[in-house]
């Protein structure tokens, strides 16, 4: 096919949006359909698990196609037309998942519809990466928000409330997964703590508070952490904490967690400072918990407590430093805890870890022998500042973020059982790199007669 006109000039006509505009000295007829941006798309391609925007939909139609046998019926020439759409597609790659499947009612409503929960104006940010909820996303209060990267999704399963309106939800036609990560057990002879003074390091602390970066300051004097003269440091080992909560209430006060991992039993409560994993690019820490409902018991939660509570785990020299580079994984007994970067980057940490319940499975409908009221155990709720690196893997968990109104906290990749965010902003960093996007093409794709499908 030869034409004497430029498609590209003849795309930018309205006519070639609606109608179609002729190629000149041929019998056909062209509709490429568009979007500027997300904000300006009054014709969309129509497409299927790609950005709109990063789309081009090219109908080539012959409205006077000459016919022969069917002449005979008195029909002498069809409409023919053939469509293709192109797009910029990303493979997913969630930065927050929401495990709970739906749990319908007899009604047609379901009762966990809200399992990514955004409340109380909170303005949570991902960057570069989707989202993925085995049910919905909720929303409540005044400004309350998610802000998903242009070319990435809301990926969301429940029919009971279609989600709609930004950001761009796309329906999920199967549950997403548990991945299963594999959380460490500690071994015969790791070291068992009953009480705060057994798990201090009171020999080579000194050393530890030295190397933390100058951009760590506690939230309440706005004091360098490693200033000896105004902050007392505490240092703890790796190992079992059993028998006692590890809290942290005091202004002026740092816990600082040595290199290596943490079983932390009888739970762990920070209304101060706690800080693990930060020096760039060596070994960092990882907090292991078991399912909790109770901040004072075997087994214990991670609670936060006050606008002062100030948590970074494995932020190296990162944390309030864009140029800078996390932790790496931490050493455990079977090895690095993390996963290696598929795009050939440093491997990465898992920060916080929370043992699954056997009883909650990802199956539709949600199983009745999970007790969702004994799985609280990420309950970050007391405001503060929160900076968690790499990964946070609490499958069968009912975690909640609250950090400070007015400031910005980070988190790496979020798998959680269900997710509130409450009364912030929150930066959702995902470990995974951003990739260049895959050009698919599908030739035989059509707004009215099939299913488009790049």
């Amino acid at each position: 096919m030869r034409s004497t006109g430029n498609p590209v000039t003849l795309a930018a006509t309205l006519a070639c949006h609606t109608t179609g505009c002729p190629l000149p000295g041929t019998p056909y007829v062209v509709t490429v359909k568009t979007c500027d941006s997300e904000t300006s798309c009054p014709i969309p391609p129509s497409c299927v698990d790609c950005s709109q925007d990063l789309a081009v939909q090219v109908t080539i139609r012959q409205p006077s196609f000459g016919l022969t046998f069917a002449r005979i019926f008195g029909q002498t020439s069809w409409s023919v037309r053939t469509a293709s759409v192109a797009g910029i597609v990303h493979a997913r790659r969630y930065g927050i998942v929401t495990l709970r499947p739906p749990h319908p009612r007899t009604n047609g409503t379901d009762a966990n519809y809200d399992d990514l929960f955004i409340t109380g104006g909170s303005k949570v940010i991902v960057g570069q990466s989707d989202v993925g909820v085995n049910t919905n996303l909720s929303y409540s209060g005044t400004n309350s928000l998610l802000q998903i990267d242009s070319g990435f999704n809301l990926y969301y399963h429940d029919t009971y409330k279609a989600w709609s309106g930004a950001p761009t939800g796309v329906t999920n036609g199967s549950l997403i997964t548990d991945p299963g990560y594999s959380i460490p057990t500690a071994p015969t002879g790791t070291p068992t703590y009953a009480n705060e003074a057994s798990a201090q390091d009171t020999t080579g602390c000194a050393a530890q508070q030295a190397v933390v970066p100058d951009t760590y300051r506690d939230l309440k004097h706005n004091n360098k952490i490693n200033d000896p003269s105004v902050i007392t440091a505490k240092c703890f080992k790796p190992g079992i904490y059993s028998g006692f909560t590890l809290t942290n209430n005091t202004d002026d006060v740092a816990f600082l967690l040595e290199p290596g991992v943490y079983y932390f039993n009888h739970g762990l409560n920070i209304g101060s400072t706690l800080i693990g994993g930060y020096v760039p690019n060596q070994p960092g820490t990882a907090l292991i918990f078991n399912e909790s409902n109770n901040p004072n018991a075997d087994p214990g939660q991670m609670t936060t407590s006050g606008a002062t509570s100030f948590v970074a785990l494995n932020f190296g020299d990162k944390y309030l430093n864009s140029g800078g580079s996390w932790a790496q994984p931490a050493s455990g007994p079977s090895g690095p805890v993390g996963l290696p970067d598929p795009n050939g980057g440093p491997a990465v940490p898992m920060s916080l870890l929370v043992r699954p319940d056997p009883n909650c499975i990802v199956t539709e409908p949600e199983p009745s022998a999970c007790d969702d009221s004994h799985n609280n155990t990420l309950k970050l709720t007391g405001g503060g500042n929160i900076f968690l690196a790499g990964i946070q893997y609490a499958p069968t968990d009912n975690s909640q973020f609250k950090g400070n109104t007015g400031q910005t906290s980070e988190v790496g990749q979020l798998i959680t059982w269900t997710l509130k965010f409450d009364s912030s902003v929150f930066d959702i960093n995902a470990w995974l790199a951003d990739n260049n996007g895959v050009l698919r093409i599908d030739p035989a794709c059509s707004p009215t007669i099939t299913t488009c499908n790049p």
